[in-house]
């Protein structure tokens, strides 16, 4: 995540990865909640959700994220997380703010009234003591940020090409389609969309899906 270009394009909006970073940290975190997110600049007040990322047990709010690509200070933490620490302050519910970087003075606003606030290289720390299964379920988050809530194509394939540099033998490369259109940089969606079928793994209970009879 540290060295993954985040950046705002036609095919991507702002602030789009480092939200999808945050709804895999959440999944990956906290597997036992329902986990709720939209798409990046969609509003939670006009959603009715209370931060951009929300965690539910059943009914009940348990954790509440609000994402912000930036560093956090005292001049625009009003204007940046006014209205999300209005809405969780006081209730029984894990707040926290998700932000790139943030002052010591603003993050003791912060944490005096309650927000828990969470920076990516706390988050970098942290998610290395993580086992790789839990990685892995966070980063497979990720993806699914990108591909069925964002709908960004062209993000997917973008991260899909920045693993292969790392690992060439990760899962997820199969939905990886490099001959990207010059003319506009959007890669193709894999064909038959998101859901390929499965391949038959060495030691997987799942047969092989056989090819139709002709």
């Amino acid at each position: 995540m540290g060295e993954y270009p985040r950046i705002a394009s036609r095919q991507e909006n702002g602030g789009a990865v480092f939200q999808a970073i945050a709804f895999g940290y959440v999944v990956a975190q906290y597997p036992h909640l329902d986990v709720i997110a939209d798409k990046v600049r969609t509003g939670s007040a006009r959603q009715r959700r209370f931060g951009d990322v929300d965690g539910y047990m059943g009914l009940d709010l348990e954790l509440s994220v609000e994402v912000k690509d930036l560093e956090i200070t005292t001049a625009n933490l009003g204007r940046q997380l006014g209205s999300f620490v209005e809405a969780l302050e006081g209730l029984e519910t894990i707040a926290t703010a998700f932000v790139r970087a943030i002052t010591d003075d603003a993050c003791a606003d912060l944490e005096g009234r309650g927000i828990r606030v969470l920076t990516q290289d706390q988050l970098l720390r942290e998610v290395a003591g993580w086992d790789w299964h839990k990685q892995n379920r966070a980063v497979l988050g990720l993806l699914h940020q990108l591909a069925h809530v964002e709908q960004t194509t062209h993000g997917v394939q973008r991260l899909l090409s920045f693993i292969a540099q790392h690992d060439d033998q990760y899962d997820a490369l199969a939905y990886s389609t490099p001959d990207a259109d010059e003319a506009t940089g959007v890669s193709p969606q894999p064909e038959g969309g998101w859901a390929a079928p499965r391949q038959e793994a060495p030691g997987s209970p799942l047969p092989a899906q056989q090819p139709e009879p002709e």
